[in-house]
Order: C-alpha cells, then structure tokens, then sequence
C-alpha cells in the first residue's frame, strides 16, 4: 500500500499542465496603410526557460513594425521577433524560468494589401532546459482572420465635398 501512494504521489507531482496561447486582435478588419495590434496571451503555463514558435500570417497583407513589440516576460538573455515568408518567427531564453499567466507578446502588423490573412501558430516549442523537458502547449483550433479593405481616395473627397455644399447651402438660407 505505501507503495501504491509512493507511486500515486509521484504521477499526481509529475502531471503536465497544458499552457494555453491565444490570440487576441484589436480589430477585425482594417484598411490598407492601417495598423492591427495583435496580443499573444498565455494561460497555465508551468516552468519554461526557452520558447520557439511560428506566427502565420499573409505576408503580402501585412508587415510585423518592429517598434511595436512589448512582453510581459524580461527580454532576458534573447527575445528575438523575424518577419518569415510565412509571417514571423519568435525565440525566447533566460536563465530565469516563466510559469502562469501572461502576455507572451504583443505587437502591430500594419496592412499593405487587401484581402484576408488567417493567423495561426506552427513549430511551438516551450523547454525547461534546467530538467530537460518540453511543455505541452495547446495551440489547436487557435485561428482567427483579419480583412483588409482600400480606401478609395475619390469616395472620400465625394463625401467631403457633399457635406461642404450642404454646410454652404445651410448657411445661405440662415
């Protein structure tokens, strides 16, 4: 029997918690030349040192603006964001390991085209070099997507110009 609690005591102390990631917009969709703050929240994670992880997006919609990114983690030793083909990759080490809630990143994309552009992640690895292991992190079923739309220029100086003739022709009969 003390055998039996031995090993219960050991499974119930080793037992993975899933960290979960998810993704938060401040917009649902913008126009060309607009900028879309993207938050990147995690929940529940245990300890963790190192992070790699893949950000997809449409690279001909959108652009990551490198002045942008803040993180509630201490930018440590590296905390790297690159634009990829398929949208940016961010790496993450410091001696000091990161567990619970927090914001994991956040930063803008700016749209430079239209259409619409999926957010996903792929290649998620979160380690804790100090025992060797790797997190189980949830990331499924984790996309939302943005639309990018034109501002015409000639709509716009139409609906300014309408509304100039009105305030003219409100005046004149006063």
């Amino acid at each position: 029997m003390k055998k039996f609690i031995a090993v219960l005591t050991l499974f119930v102390g080793l037992s993975a918690n899933a960290g979960l990631i998810s993704i938060e917009l401040s917009e649902p969709s913008v126009a060309v030349g607009e900028t879309v703050s993207i938050n990147l929240v995690a929940t529940g994670f245990g300890e963790f040192d190192t992070f790699d992880l893949d950000f997809d997006f449409d690279t001909s919609v959108f652009n990551y603006d490198p002045t942008s990114l803040a993180s509630d983690l201490d930018l440590g030793i590296l905390f790297e964001v690159n634009q990829v083909g398929e949208g940016m990759a961010l790496s993450f080490y410091d001696f000091s390991p990161v567990n619970g809630d927090f914001l994991l990143a956040s930063f803008d994309l700016v749209a430079v085209g239209e259409g619409q552009s999926t957010f996903a992640f792929s290649d998620v690895l979160f380690t804790d070099t100090l025992f060797d292991t790797d997190l189980i992190v949830d990331t499924s079923d984790i996309q939302t997507g943005e639309v990018v739309t034109a501002v015409s220029a000639p709509a716009t100086l139409g609906l300014f110009t309408i509304s100039l003739l009105g305030l003219v022709g409100v005046r004149r009969k006063a």
